[in-house]
C-alpha cells in the first residue's frame, strides 16, 4: 500500500514542475493519474476486507467525505496558488509536500508495507456479509 499514492503520484505530479516541455509534463500528469487510479483500487480492496460489517456504513461515510472534500481542498490550493505565483509554482507545492508527508506516514505506519490480503481471510466471521456463501451439498 506505501509503494501506491500518494508517492507515486506526488513524485511526478512534482516532476511536471521541473519539465521542460508541455508534453514532458503532460506524460508527468499521466503517469500521476495512472497511480492514483491504481491507488485507489488497493485502497477499495483493503478496505472491503479490513472493515467490519457493522462499521461500513459509518466507514463509508467518511471515505466519501474525505474522497470529495480532499480533491475539491486540494483543487482549491492549487488554483489559488496558480492565480497568483503559476502552474509551476502549484504543482511544486502540492507535489514535493505530498511526497514528504506520505514518505512520514509510511515509516510511522509500517504495517502499509506488509499488508497481505491473504491474512484478513481468516477473519471473516461466518455468517457474515463477507462470508463466502456455504459449498452447495453433492
Amino acid at each position: 500500500m506505501s509503494c501506491s499514492p500518494p508517492p507515486w503520484s506526488a513524485l511526478p505530479t512534482a516532476a511536471a514542475a521541473f519539465a521542460p516541455d508541455l508534453w514532458a509534463a503532460l506524460l508527468c500528469l499521466a503517469v500521476a493519474g495512472g497511480s492514483h487510479w491504481i491507488g485507489d483500487t488497493f485502497r477499495s480492496a483493503i478496505w472491503n476486507r479490513s472493515v467490519p460489517d457493522e462499521l461500513r456504513g459509518p466507514a463509508a461515510g467518511l471515505e466519501l467525505l474525505t474522497g470529495s472534500a480532499g480533491p475539491a481542498l486540494g483543487d482549491l490550493r492549487a488554483g489559488g496558488l496558480a492565480a497568483r505565483q503559476g502552474i509551476r509554482a502549484a504543482l511544486r507545492t502540492g507535489g514535493l509536500p505530498c511526497l514528504g508527508g506520505s514518505s512520514v506516514l509510511a515509516a510511522a505506519l509500517p504495517a502499509l508495507w506488509r499488508y497481505d490480503q491473504r491474512a484478513h481471510r481468516a477473519e471473516v466471521v461466518p455468517g457474515s456479509a463477507s462470508a463466502p456463501a456455504p459449498e452447495p451439498a453433492p
